[in-house]
């Protein structure tokens, strides 16, 4: 039972630094398309996630520090937290399929989907109607390939690395 728990916490911190990572990949995503697709500024997608906490009149005038600072904490706050939950459920499955980078995939991508579903088609109908106005088919995009995927990629790499036993013989190789 305590190595259980012991191995649900290993998991949700996992999550955590992975949801970082992946919400780093996100942000990077979103710039670097929207100004070569979209013609918007590099930095706008700061100024769009200081807008879930400053409201919309922060996508109004230009990028300041402040707004890119608010957008810099909740995104990395949401990601951190978003993460966490997908080690929770990870810690749900199987050890085999914790550690199948196959199995780990779908579910990341599925987890990325879930998340925009949550993010657009309820939150922002809800509390931000600003974002109705975005491609949402990009955003599917960066939520399942730049998000999701990145996230179930990480805690699987981290779950198969193997882990060194103390007093176990070592291998000599000549």
């Amino acid at each position: 039972m305590a190595t259980e728990r012991a191995e649900r916490k290993n998991l949700i911190k996992l999550g955590a630094i992975g949801g970082l990572i992946a919400g780093a990949i996100f942000a990077l995503a979103e710039m670097l398309a929207g100004a070569a697709f979209f013609k918007a500024p590099l930095l706008a997608p700061w100024q769009a996630f200081s807008s879930t906490v400053l409201g919309q009149s922060a996508l109004e005038g230009g990028l300041t520090f402040g707004k890119f600072l608010t957008g810099v904490v909740s995104h990395f706050t949401l990601s951190a937290i978003y993460g966490a939950a997908f080690g929770a459920i990870v810690s749900l499955c199987s050890p085999k399929s914790r550690t199948s980078y196959g199995t780990q995939s779908a579910a990341g991508m599925l987890f990325g989907l879930g998340l925009y579903l949550l993010n657009f088609q309820v939150i922002a109908r809800l509390i931000y109607p600003w974002f109705r106005g975005v491609n949402q088919p990009a955003q599917v995009l960066y939520h399942v390939l730049a998000f999701g995927l990145p996230l179930a990629l990480y805690v699987a790499s981290k779950l198969r690395r193997p882990v060194a036993r103390v007093g176990a013989p070592r291998r000599v190789t000549a």
